[in-house]
């Protein structure tokens, strides 16, 4: 325990000889991996330090911010491995910025106008990405009143997107998608489709559709395009 505050105060060099090789011997221990780098480092055995930080990253180490600020490893920041070895623990601290799927609906994130097919403006849209990336969250307001939000997500456990809309209503709709060539479909259980396409110019098309058998027949709800507002 005390090792572990050591290292979050970024006493690195006391929390290595605190930490035992039992310790970060286990597959679930990235600090103790973390600090058995230092020590091979410290030691100049670059070839086992280098190891050893594959093995914290591997066990979820992620803190870029230690790992370049850190006086233990100032010795392997020369070696040509130490960019890939950064990248590793970078990728491992911001997951959803890396996974591909979770990048699917950034042709959405921006400030938007949005307007029906006979171009009338009918509401606008701001949509930006929070908590490191690993959600859209849309903020809508209608020309004629009437506002929502809805967050987008990758759902990693269930390889899926994930929607929730809300509204000023109390109305509440889940939907789940799948990206369908570069368009993001949605779809609820109760017949209904909603698919986000890119256009060319940078706007975005968003089709509402619903079913009354099944899936066999789709009628359109409405048909959006998002351009975006001018600076």
């Amino acid at each position: 325990m005390r090792a572990r505050r050591l290292v979050a105060a970024g006493v690195l060099a006391a929390a290595a000889a605190l930490a035992s090789p039992a310790r970060a011997a286990e597959p679930t221990d990235p600090v103790g991996r973390y600090n058995l780098a230092c020590k091979h480092a410290l030691a100049g055995e670059r070839d086992a330090a280098f190891e050893w930080l594959d093995k914290a990253v591997a066990a979820g180490f992620g803190s870029v911010d230690t790992m370049e600020k850190d006086p233990d490893l100032a010795s392997l920041r020369a070696d040509a491995r130490w960019p890939g070895a950064v990248q590793k623990a970078r990728a491992r601290a911001n997951p959803c910025k890396t996974l591909p799927e979770a990048r699917q609906l950034d042709f959405w994130v921006g400030e938007w106008d949005v307007r029906d097919r006979a171009g009338r403006l009918v509401g606008r849209s701001s949509i930006q990405l929070i908590l490191n990336d690993c959600v859209v969250l849309e903020s809508w307001s209608g020309s004629l009143g009437g506002a929502g939000k809805s967050i987008n997500f990758w759902d990693k456990q269930h390889r899926r997107w994930q929607q929730t809309w809300v509204d000023d209503r109390g109305n509440v709709t889940e939907y789940t998608g799948q990206l369908v060539g570069d368009s993001l479909r949605y779809a609820t259980s109760d017949g209904r489709r909603l698919t986000f396409s890119p256009l060319a110019g940078g706007r975005v098309r968003q089709l509402a559709e619903s079913s009354a058998d099944g899936g066999k027949s789709w009628s359109v709800r409405y048909d959006f395009v998002y351009s975006r507002k001018e600076p």
